[in-house]
């Protein structure tokens, strides 16, 4: 490549990047965002947000302990580990510049857009070279709609920026010669082979989920290779990707294995049932048809009633691939069929090699992953870890991108003149067709005011859990109720899972009772089944905490009984919020014998 060709490639890559922020900001309308009020008060959200401010104050460690949760004990979340260390990673550098949990998320989430494009950018140089092509192709994949369906709730699954590079590592083993452990065409550039190796080494400390596709990709790109060549010994030196790859995952693992050898495996937590596999497996007619979020009034009426009448629709409905996807992904069926059909009709080029690659893998991969295929088989006699098969949508995704960029660049690359204009005007057309469609089906429409009901209570939670903590001293310990184990678990009644992280947030010394990784201590749960009153409260004060935080959300009778036998017992009122959602009792006066002293 000449210096000018570097130039105008960096430019475009910077226009890529930029043209994906500048989506997801104008999608969100950020010009009339409060950074500090965040998106929900429960649910996934929630526990994002604790692990952020969790390593917040921790740093790393924060990742796999909060020792403000889990009071009299810590938060164990180390044995279901829920953010990579790429994530943490980022979230502990912004940390260095801001100490806002939401803040950070947001940038985070921000941030994986001009990322993924940029990934994805690079990627597609190997099938146009045609820079504008690659742009759309970037911004197209950045904008998918799995990336609305994750949102700020599955931060660590819309951190999927290295998926574009799982599939590039797979194409260097697939395609390029080996000399040593590196392809001959790096030569003496050594820096070259570093960054392939260390490319290797992200993906496997990235989400458990993209480094196993990602392995899975790079490992149907050996066999090809081995198969395509008649040369299945001596891969060696291309295995040694796949070797660094795990070594990533056991790295990523590794404080996870050392404690459970010291303090024995958790039977409860994290524990998946095979089912699940079945469960959360992926769907084809999902992948095909648009996002339930469609602005198309027509298009929103066959996914309403497919979700109303079939079976088994649950997370596997993010698997919706996006309009320029979906066209790939039927030129990969055709594809298939085709040279299947006829073989030897296709002269054998490296834009032909390349999308036999990408076909195999994608077919390898939806056999896998659809319900009863070969994931269920692996869920059933190996383990059922990696359960969510649907995710694997977004390579799928990226890899329909790959083959449609492939098709464009063979038809514009025709060197009969006759026509040439009306392919070229037709490539084009059906491009910014594409690009419209995908804008318009694929990306949600946001409310400008959808912050005002969060704004509202973002203020009200601000105002009382500052009062309880001017109220108690030092690092004192709240008991919560109503109780619930954590974590992933139903509601209670009104309240969502991990809703009861809420109040960590917005304290900066005050311990909590939630949080105690269920199958370890959880040295309140047999308190669980105590009702408000003289016994809870005597316990709780033997134990050393000085409050009980109530939410209302969590009783059938919006917690009306058990506000009454605390008031009676404690004879003293409570610290209600503006709202009535929340009670803040101070216990630190009672007594057994007398009630408050």
């Amino acid at each position: 490549m000449t210096k000018k060709n570097k130039v105008i490639s960096l430019f475009f890559l910077l226009l890529t990047a930029a043209a994906a922020l500048g989506l997801i900001i104008c999608q969100m309308g950020v010009w009339n965002m409060d950074l500090d009020v965040p998106m929900g008060f429960g649910g996934d959200y929630i526990l994002d947000s604790m692990i952020v401010k969790s390593i917040c104050e921790y740093g790393f460690r924060g990742l796999y302990f909060c020792y403000r949760l889990g009071a009299p004990g810590i938060s164990e979340m180390i044995d279901t580990p829920f953010f990579d260390v790429n994530l943490t990673s980022q979230i502990w550098i912004l940390s260095k510049f801001i100490h806002s949990h939401t803040k950070i998320l947001y940038l985070i989430y921000f941030m994986t857009y001009p990322l993924s494009a940029s990934t994805m950018y690079l990627l597609t140089g190997r099938f146009t070279k045609r820079y504008p092509l690659r742009m759309i192709a970037g911004v197209i994949y950045a904008a998918a709609p799995y990336h609305f369906f994750r949102t700020i709730s599955h931060i660590t699954l819309s951190n999927y920026f290295m998926v574009p590079i799982a599939v590039w590592l797979a194409l260097i083993i697939a395609e390029e010669p080996f000399k040593g452990i590196a392809p001959e065409r790096f030569g003496k550039a050594k820096w070259k082979t570093v960054i392939m190796y260390m490319s290797c080494l992200l993906i496997g400390l990235s989400n458990i989920y993209y480094a196993f596709f990602g392995l899975f990709c790079m490992g149907v790109a050996l066999v090809y290779k081995g198969i395509s060549t008649k040369k299945i010994i001596g891969l060696q030196r291309e295995a040694l990707s796949l070797v660094t790859l795990l070594l990533g995952v056991l790295i990523g693992l590794m404080p996870k294995i050392i404690y459970t050898s010291q303090h024995g495996k958790n039977e409860v937590a994290g524990v998946r049932a095979y089912m699940s596999c079945e469960i959360y497996a992926l769907k084809v007619i999902q992948m095909i048809l648009p996002p339930n979020f469609t602005r198309s009034s027509f298009l929103h009426k066959f996914i309403d009633h497919y979700a109303s009448t079939a079976f088994n629709v649950n997370e596997n409905c993010s698997s919706s691939l996006g309009a320029a996807a979906v066209a790939g992904f039927l030129l990969i069926c055709v594809w298939v069929i085709y040279r299947l059909c006829a073989p030897g009709r296709t002269k054998s080029s490296e834009p032909v090699k390349r999308t036999d690659l990408l076909a195999l893998i994608t077919v390898a991969m939806v056999l896998y992953s659809s319900g009863g295929g070969f994931g269920a088989i692996i869920g059933y006699f190996v383990t059922p870890e990696i359960r969510c098969l649907t995710r694997c949508s977004i390579f799928i995704a990226c890899m329909s991108i790959c083959v449609l960029l492939t098709a464009f660049e063979a038809i514009l690359d025709m060197k009969k003149e006759k026509g040439a204009l009306i392919r070229k005007g037709a490539v084009w057309a059906f491009t910014a067709a594409v690009t419209a469609m995908a804008l318009f089906v694929d990306i949600p429409v946001s409310n400008k005011h959808w912050q005002d009901g969060m704004q509202q209570r973002e203020v009200i939670a601000r105002n009382f859990f500052a009062e309880v903590e001017n109220t108690l001293t030092g690092n004192e310990m709240v008991y919560e109720l109503p109780y619930m184990p954590f974590p992933e678990v139903p509601p209670i009644e009104n309240m969502p899972d991990y809703q009861p992280a809420v109040p960590y947030l917005y304290t900066d010394r005050l311990c909590w009772s939630y949080g105690a990784m269920k199958g370890r201590s959880e040295p309140t749960a047999d308190l669980a089944g105590l009702p408000a009153g003289a016994e809870l409260l005597t316990h709780l004060r033997e134990r050393g905490f000085a409050g009980i935080y109530l939410d209302t959300a969590g009783y059938a009778d919006q917690g009306t009984e058990a506000i009454t036998a605390l008031k009676d017992q404690l004879g003293t009122e409570p610290i209600v919020s503006a709202d009535g959602a929340w009670y803040f009792f101070d216990i630190r006066g009672y007594s057994p014998d007398g009630g408050t002293e």
